[in-house]
């Protein structure tokens, strides 16, 4: 189930990623993980950042859990786009 999540995190595609073997899976997993974690921390971040301004907990929740979203999608763009590069023998 979590393993999921952080599939779904990724951008994988899940229809193909249960094709692959195990340690594509898990690849893509932990970049699932990396994002989802760098999101938890962008909240806490913003979150305190706010609160210590406003000293206001409702405004600073929000614009913790809107500055997450912000860069989970930033992230998740970043990786999903990204592609391999031929390399030149």
């Amino acid at each position: 189930m979590l393993n999921r999540f952080f599939l779904i995190c990724s951008g994988a595609d899940l229809k193909l990623i249960h094709e692959c073997s195990n340690g594509e899976q898990n690849k893509y997993a932990g970049i699932g993980a990396t994002i989802f974690f760098t999101a938890l921390m962008a909240f806490i971040a913003g979150t305190f950042a706010i609160y210590t301004i406003f000293k206001n907990i409702y405004t600073s929740l929000f614009f913790g859990f809107i500055w997450s979203l912000l860069i989970f999608n930033l992230d998740r763009f970043i990786v999903s786009t990204m592609k391999k590069k031929k390399k030149l023998a």
